[in-house]
């Protein structure tokens, strides 16, 4: 579980979820006074984008093997 978790690179995952949710929570409800995103239409975007940087994380972490065996000796 752990070798997945650095796989998909949480830490930026959760970075990229904690800028999701203070753009839509701090700077749009605040100042936009019309706008129509749900809350199951916002969740359901932040999946999408968790789920496809997830997988472009995966796809450069496959591609990346031979420049990581010369970068990056001891992993």
């Amino acid at each position: 579980m752990i070798a997945f978790l650095k796989l998909i690179h949480y830490k930026n995952l959760l970075m990229i979820i904690l800028t999701m949710f203070l753009t839509k929570y701090a700077l749009i409800d605040n100042f936009v006074t019309f706008h129509s995103t749900s809350h199951i239409g916002f969740f359901s975007l932040i999946l999408a984008v968790v789920l496809i940087a997830s997988r472009v994380y995966i796809i450069n972490d496959i591609y990346d093997v031979n420049t990581d065996k010369i970068n990056r000796l001891k992993k």
